[in-house]
């Protein structure tokens, strides 16, 4: 159970972390105490040089997505503030991960790359898979296609379409003369 500190003392105890590149998740604690207990505080700790205000929101953000997991604080050091940086942003992004599954993803990144966990946790897994198809069409084969993809959602924006990358994927899922 963490100990009651003062907004004065958390501003002396982070200011003094902040000096020590030793422990970023034990200042990420600290400056989430520290916000939960004044902001004006915590604002004053971000204006005047001692962590930036980006990285102070940044490590709050981890402390409050991975402080109540169960898993250890040099577990969490070993992975490192950037991939944690990621997994805590993809959970307050709307895809609010389990304990179990914060737990997997941080093993998970411990041994992988930052470049393999941003593109596991993509919206699209699959997203390495697509390519980019330039088509050159007639006036009369893009009024079909045209009339193809209106079919399947996309919808009329000037002589174009908009947002016809899902119309292209159902076009594409319907059998041939269908």
């Amino acid at each position: 159970m963490a100990v009651p500190r003062t907004p004065a003392e958390l501003v002396k105890l982070v200011t003094d972390l902040a000096g020590k590149p030793a422990s970023f998740y034990d200042l990420a604690r600290r400056l989430h105490e520290l916000h939960a207990a004044s902001s004006s505080d915590f604002r004053k700790i971000t204006t005047n040089g001692v962590v930036g205000r980006r990285r102070a929101y940044q490590m709050v953000r981890i402390a409050r997505v991975f402080g109540p997991s169960k898993i250890p604080a040099p577990d969490l050091e070993a992975v490192g503030f950037t991939k944690l940086n990621l997994l805590a942003e993809k959970n307050e992004k709307g895809s609010v991960l389990t304990t179990a599954e914060v737990e997997f993803l941080v093993d998970w990144a411990a041994q992988h790359t930052v470049k393999a966990l941003q593109d596991r946790l993509a919206k699209d897994p699959d997203k390495q898979k697509k390519r980019v198809v330039a088509i050159y069409l007639t006036q009369a084969e893009y009024s079909l296609y045209r009339a193809a993809m209106m079919k399947f959602g996309a919808p009329p924006v000037g002589k174009g379409l908009g947002g016809a990358g899902d119309g292209a994927h159902e076009v594409d899922r319907q059998p041939e003369g269908g």
